[in-house]
């Protein structure tokens, strides 16, 4: 990626703040849109029968727990965030913040009604437009 944006290649990287300059991305790629277009969850997961083997004691434990790292990789995060933005803009990168949403809306339309088509997809989506 670094040789596609120095060679000119390509002119544009995506990515959020901490990945945009761990990768050195902000060195090459100078502007940074907030289009916010995709949000990627961070999920504990466990097998079920890893959960089964478990005592209704240490199910509890492990519930507190997951919780508990909750909180602390979101405080990470914001932390991460913060300090890769500011590392960012003290490289000399632009950011645009007031950008009109409405054309990629538009654009993605068609996909978001097809996956509102799907009777399982539909729910699941009704629950993320929910969350503010």
């Amino acid at each position: 990626m670094l040789t596609a944006l120095s060679t000119k290649l390509i002119d544009g990287a995506e990515n959020n703040w901490p990945s945009y300059v761990s990768a050195d991305h902000y060195r090459l790629a100078r502007f940074y849109t907030t289009t916010e277009h995709t949000m990627g969850p961070e999920v504990l997961v466990m097998s079920r029968r890893a959960w089964a083997d478990l005592s209704p004691e240490d199910r509890v434990i492990f519930r507190a727990a997951a919780k508990e790292s909750a909180k602390y990789m979101r405080t990470q995060w914001q932390s991460w965030e913060e300090q890769s933005r500011r590392q960012a803009l003290e490289g000399g990168v632009t950011v645009i913040n007031d950008i009109d949403r409405k054309d990629f809306e538009e654009a993605t339309k068609f996909l978001i009604d097809q996956a509102r088509a799907d009777p399982k997809l539909q729910p699941l989506i009704d629950r993320i437009r929910a969350v503010q």
